[in-house]
């Protein structure tokens, strides 16, 4: 069995996220601590101390950082646990530094992404006013047929668009439709780009692409964040339509595909404190793959899934008449939430 650097795993860990992803809310905040009940006794205090690095129970005693709670609440062994706080590569002793090409390219990516910022600003204006002009009639048509209202499209959150294939700020915007993926300002207007996917017709391949530059994002972000409750859908459309017809009971957000995984250091502040997690990603080995990848991070992961015989997700489901919002309801209860 191969020897970990632990010391080297542990400092890319915040144990406040990753505790919250299976505790929750935490009760109060004091200081450099930050307190919920004790998961290891019966505990009314609160009095389960933790900080970046290392938790403490002042009624039991439990103590400990990253691997222990995993260890410990989860239940892992110690090679899991480890393997679990390295998604992009197990690190061993050895390694000064752990290699984490991964890490490199993200760090690379996100100075690239700057260097995009006005520029797919400038895309996301253009291609929102040709959605609505006669260039984009059809793709107008298009986003009707998938359940899509003209508030949703239109919503300072999601801000769809077209293109007709052109450039913009000198950079090549696909025939398509534009899903920009960003955060918001206070004053309602786009703050940071993560990317910019477009949306081909059905005759070409491959169905999707990303804007050269763009970065992992959570699409949504801002409609979900003080949510108790997020549904996570496995594409930009499902979001939007989902969030039209029920956002008044759950938060919605999607990574964009289910090969995507959640960065906590990047999004956690927008879903870290919610309850639960229900996952609605498509009825496919894919959708089960991205599913046990999310449970695999956080206690507090449901799967769930659209009626049986009614498609195979969120959108076929809408197409075949089921009622989105009865739908939201009805798994909440089923699933005591």
């Amino acid at each position: 069995m191969p020897k970990f650097d632990t010391k080297a795993l542990l400092q890319d860990v915040n144990l406040v996220d990753l505790i919250t992803s299976d505790l929750g809310q935490p009760v109060k905040v004091s200081g450099k601590y930050v307190f919920y009940r004790c998961p290891f006794h019966d505990d009314n205090n609160p009095s389960f101390a933790v900080t970046p690095d290392r938790y403490y129970c002042f009624g039991c005693g439990a103590s400990g950082d990253a691997i222990n709670w995993l260890m410990d609440y989860r239940k892992l062994t110690f090679r899991d646990a480890c393997e679990v706080l390295s998604p992009s590569g197990v690190k061993h002793v050895g390694q000064s530094r752990p290699v984490n090409l991964t890490e490199r390219l993200t760090a690379r990516q996100d100075r690239r992404s700057d260097d995009y910022q006005g520029s797919w600003k400038a895309i996301i204006d253009e291609c929102q006013e040709l959605l609505w002009s006669d260039h984009g009639k059809r793709a107008l048509e298009y986003l009707h047929g998938r359940g899509l209202k003209d508030d949703t499209l239109r919503s300072p959150f999601f801000r769809v668009g077209y293109s007709d294939g052109r450039k913009i700020n000198d950079i090549w915007v696909d025939r398509g439709i534009v899903l920009p993926c960003f955060s918001v300002g206070q004053d309602s207007q786009v703050d940071y780009v993560d990317y910019i996917k477009i949306r081909h017709s059905a005759k070409e391949l491959p169905k999707y692409r990303k804007l050269k530059g763009g970065q992992k994002g959570l699409f949504g972000a801002e409609m979900v964040r003080g949510s108790d409750i997020v549904i996570v859908t496995e594409g930009e459309f499902d979001c939007m339509l989902l969030n039209q017809e029920a956002g008044d009971l759950v938060g919605v957000c999607t990574l964009g595909s289910a090969t995507d995984r959640f960065d906590w250091g990047r999004h956690g502040r927008y879903i870290g404190f919610a309850k639960w997690f229900l996952i609605a990603y498509d009825i496919d080995d894919a959708g089960e793959k991205g599913a046990e990848a999310w449970q695999a991070v956080s206690g507090r992961v449901k799967r769930i899934k659209i009626p049986d015989g009614k498609g195979k997700d969120i959108t076929d489901a809408w197409k075949s008449g089921v009622n989105l919002s009865d739908w939201i309801m009805d798994v909440l209860n089923e699933n005591g939430l």
